[in-house]
Order: structure tokens, then C-alpha cells, then sequence
């Protein structure tokens, strides 16, 4: 199974909450979705989860993402794959998926097939993607351990861009889509 680990900008470990600088290779143990298109991909990771979204908003800006991640019309069958139930991404035919993928570079077949392997995965992964003028949700200030009503803006002060900690059986991934850190 697979899931993607990024560079988040930042060289903080505050409250728990680990953050890596973009030059740093990231440990096993975080593990973060690429919801950001100009976050670097450093390392595809066996375990896998499930990509769920905290919210109905954050789950249809993940599916979003990962279309973005798969732009133009080579990648059509790709994209009309990855479809949300819920705030879920729902679970890809293996078949259909293999179709989708051949004749695509192998680069662009890691990719693809770490997000299915996440997609299908057993555990849960769960990822709020918010704008700094929005208020954190709930289940993402419990898991970071950071006040309640928190604010995007201010975890991006604080904290950096980003973070991920375990949470329940998988992760819990936040990302300050539009950061005021500059990514490098």
C-alpha cells in the first residue's frame, strides 16, 4: 500500500507536532498526503491509508488535488477514477485502475499507484486541507494537540505549512493551502 511523504516547510517540533525543512529526507513515521501540488514528493511509503477528508470541503479539495496532480487529456480515465463517497475517496477497481495507467511513464504510474494504494488501504488517513482565513476542524485541533478554533493562519504562523501526527489506526494530515511560507 502507499503514501505519499512531503516536505513541510518549517524546522519546528512544537506540541508535538513534527515538520520537516524541504531539504530534510523525512523519517517512516511521517507520512503526509500530496495535496499540495508545489510540495515536493520525497518518498512513497508501503503502508498505505485510506484518504478521507475531515470535512466534506476538505475531501473535495483533496479529490481536486489529485485530479490537478493528473492534468490533460492523456489522464482522463485517471482522473474520472478518483471520485469521492462522502468524504471518502472511493475505492478504484485494480482493472480499471491498470487500464487507466498503461502507457503512462513510469513516473507517472508511482504516482498514480500510490494514491490508489492509499485510496484502498485498510487504515484511514485522514487530511484537512484549509485556507488560513478558516477555523481548523475539530478532530484536527484534538489530534494536533492546539487550541480549539484555531485559525489556518495562525498553525501556519506558529507551526509552518503543515503537519501530520498518528491518529486512530492511521494519520491525521493538515495543509495550509494557501501558505505564506515559500516552498524551495
Amino acid at each position: 500500500m502507499g503514501c505519499i511523504k512531503l516536505s513541510i516547510l518549517d524546522e519546528q517540533y512544537k506540541s508535538g507536532i513534527k515538520v520537516s525543512s524541504p531539504q530534510e529526507e523525512l523519517t517512516p513515521d511521517f507520512c503526509v498526503l500530496n495535496v499540495r501540488r508545489d510540495i515536493v514528493v520525497k518518498y512513497v511509503d508501503p503502508t498505505g491509508m485510506v484518504v478521507e477528508g475531515v470535512s466534506e470541503v476538505s475531501a473535495m479539495r483533496v479529490k481536486n488535488e489529485i485530479h490537478n496532480s493528473f492534468q490533460g487529456e492523456k489522464f482522463s480515465a485517471l482522473r474520472d477514477l478518483f471520485q469521492l463517497d462522502g468524504n471518502k475517496m472511493k475505492q478504484i477497481d485494480e482493472g480499471a485502475f491498470n487500464d487507466a495507467i498503461s502507457g503512462l511513464s513510469s513516473d507517472e504510474k508511482a504516482l498514480a499507484n500510490a494514491y490508489f494504494s492509499a485510496i484502498n488501504a485498510p487504515e484511514t488517513h485522514y487530511v484537512d486541507m484549509t485556507m488560513s482565513y478558516e477555523t481548523l476542524n475539530s478532530k484536527t485541533t484534538t489530534a494536533l494537540g492546539i487550541p480549539a478554533n484555531m485559525k489556518g493562519s495562525e498553525f501556519d504562523a506558529k507551526y509552518g505549512a503543515g503537519a501530520n501526527v498518528p491518529y486512530g489506526t492511521g494519520t491525521l494530515s493538515l495543509v495550509v493551502m494557501d501558505s505564506k511560507k515559500q516552498f524551495n
